[in-house]
């Protein structure tokens, strides 16, 4: 007898309505006027003669794309020559590239894909090194969004800059709770939340395991489903939020992350 991970066939109406929505709403697509609310998403569907209703059941396959909203263009860029650079919003260049190689255009956005791609990888091989190296990567791509969000902070407030140096370091936990009503203007981000529980029990996974291994360690396959599953509230839930909070559009990967089929524990049948 064996055991595998697997994900469900399909996510629920419901949640297939919500991510319809999310990309509509907050997705990082190019149509406007950008719906403001739910009605409003329906009303620009239905005025593209768009059933509403089937698509969020088509959409209840995970491998299903959301038609007009959902951008397919990845962070990562291969080149085979030339010149290429990526400049923030005032101009400032980020990274350059002379020839052929790799370039990345949002470290955030690349970072949650190669998390992505872990986790899929830890389902598909029930490898618990994966899913570190999925926590690893995903909790990264936090890091880098407040970066470039506290880099840009910075170009525009020099008298109230945002600073993480050796000489002042600044927890990944203190730039949510702290960093974020400041560049938001006020707004909090709410700790009461399942995302902020779940956050805090992957980043010590990622923490005592990945960045501290001990030097041996065992995961039964329930926990580690039980992980997967809360990569999608305390990472990419969580991320897609402080998107919101501070009015970026979100990427793709994320928003198709946050609604993630379950993963669960079964017998492999022969």
């Amino acid at each position: 007898m064996e055991y595998i991970l697997q994900t469900k066939p399909k996510i629920s109406h419901k949640a297939a309505a919500d991510k319809l929505c999310a990309f509509a709403r907050f997705g990082n697509h190019g149509c406007t006027p950008r719906p403001a609310s739910n009605p409003e998403v329906e009303k620009f569907l239905l005025a593209r003669n768009v059933d509403t209703f089937s698509l969020i059941e088509r959409l209840r396959n995970p491998a299903e794309h959301v038609p007009f909203f959902e951008n397919l263009i990845g962070a990562t860029w291969s080149t085979s020559g030339g010149g290429w650079s990526v400049v923030s919003s005032s101009g400032r260049e980020l990274a350059s590239l002379s020839g052929p190689g790799v370039l990345s255009m949002n470290d955030c956005q690349a970072a949650f894909e190669s998390s992505a791609k872990a986790r899929d990888r830890a389902i598909s091989e029930r490898d618990m090194f994966s899913l570190y190296e999925c926590l690893t990567f995903g909790i990264a791509s936090i890091e880098a969004f407040f970066d470039r969000a506290s880099s840009a902070w910075n170009e525009s407030h020099p008298n109230n800059g945002l600073v993480d140096t050796l000489a002042k370091k600044i927890t990944l936990e203190d730039k949510i709770t702290k960093w974020l009503p400041i560049m938001s203007g006020g707004t909090a981000f709410d700790k009461s939340n399942r995302q902020w529980n779940d956050f805090k029990i992957l980043k010590g996974i990622r923490d005592n395991h990945a960045i501290h291994p001990k030097g041996g360690h065992a995961m039964s396959l329930s926990d580690m489903a039980s992980h997967l599953n809360s990569f999608r509230h305390g990472i990419a839930h969580l991320l897609g939020n402080i998107h919101v909070i501070l009015h970026c559009p979100v990427p793709a990967v994320i928003i198709n992350s946050i609604y993630f089929p379950d993963v669960i524990v079964v017998e492999r049948r022969s």
